[in-house]
């Protein structure tokens, strides 16, 4: 991961929610694979002191299963500096969360995997030339 990296809380029409400020940066771990889903994980505490002041961290209750992140600086090129969001990679869908309390501070351990996971609980059948009712040929105007 680039040191300029940031991580952000997505919500699933894509507007970023804010950048989560209180991450433990040498927690965070990404895994780039070329067949499987390539996945993130890190670790955020519940409270960050700011001038002797804790203060709860942004975007902390909103970190749930389902919720999406992105991790800027995968890319090279970035399509649109006003948004972010519209780049080739860096977009994952938060798999599990583990909140943990040592009694003293609160932290929750995310780990992510790549949007590509979302394709994998859906099966796409597709007909063509099958002579069937439902096949693309028939489907199309004008064409029985």
């Amino acid at each position: 991961m680039k040191n300029n990296s940031m991580l952000y809380l997505v919500n699933a029409a894509n507007d970023v929610i804010c950048c989560l400020n209180g991450v433990h940066y040498d927690s965070v771990s990404y895994t780039e694979s070329l067949l499987d889903f390539d996945t993130l994980s890190f670790t955020v505490d519940k409270y960050i002191d700011i001038d002797g002041k804790y203060i709860l961290t942004s975007g902390y209750d909103g970190l749930q299963e389902m919720m999406y992140i992105y991790l800027s600086g995968l890319n090279d090129y970035e399509a649109d500096p006003s948004n972010p969001l519209h780049t080739k990679k860096g977009l994952f869908r938060i798999s599990s969360v583990e909140t943990s309390n040592d009694g003293f501070n609160e932290s929750k351990s995310i780990s992510c995997d790549s949007c590509e996971c979302e394709l994998n609980n859906h099966s796409f059948t597709t007909k063509i030339n099958t002579g069937e009712i439902d096949s693309a040929e028939y489907l199309a105007d004008g064409n029985v």
